[in-house]
């Protein structure tokens, strides 16, 4: 959880893509609802990103287990916190929630390179390790 213009937001981000989004906190936060808010956010942020139903429906089905630890990877913790702040810094550059739609936030924050994956972006990384899993 971490601050976002005035709210409770919670970042999920993928270690190996480090693909993320942000679920604004409209109620308390506890372990079901956790769970759901990640699969309806996941496929919301791949729906954003181009995929067809079948295909984000295959990728979330995929999945037999959600499990969330807090990293003890330094360099995992590094990243999600430039993560988030770069959602804080782009959120209020944009006017704040009221102004700029969250949707967009998640899909510029995912179209940006990252070093810590060759300076690809995320949405590239997604799309490598989807079409590998494919062929």
């Amino acid at each position: 959880m971490f601050p976002l213009d005035g709210r409770k937001a919670a970042l999920f981000m993928s270690e190996r893509t480090l693909l993320s989004f942000v679920i604004l906190e409209g109620r308390i936060f506890d372990a079901a609802a956790i769970g759901q808010a990640f699969w309806a956010g996941l496929a919301q942020t791949l729906s954003m990103e181009g995929y067809k139903k079948r295909d984000i429906d295959e990728i979330v089905d995929s999945y037999s287990e959600l499990v969330l630890a807090k990293t003890k990877n330094a360099s995992q913790t590094a990243q999600i916190n430039s993560i988030a702040r770069d959602y804080k810094l782009l959120v209020r550059r944009r006017g704040g929630l009221k102004r700029y739609d969250i949707g967009s936030a998640i899909a510029n924050v995912n179209g940006r390179p990252r070093r810590a994956v060759g300076w690809a972006t995320p949405e590239e990384i997604v799309r490598e390790v989807l079409t590998a899993r494919a062929a």
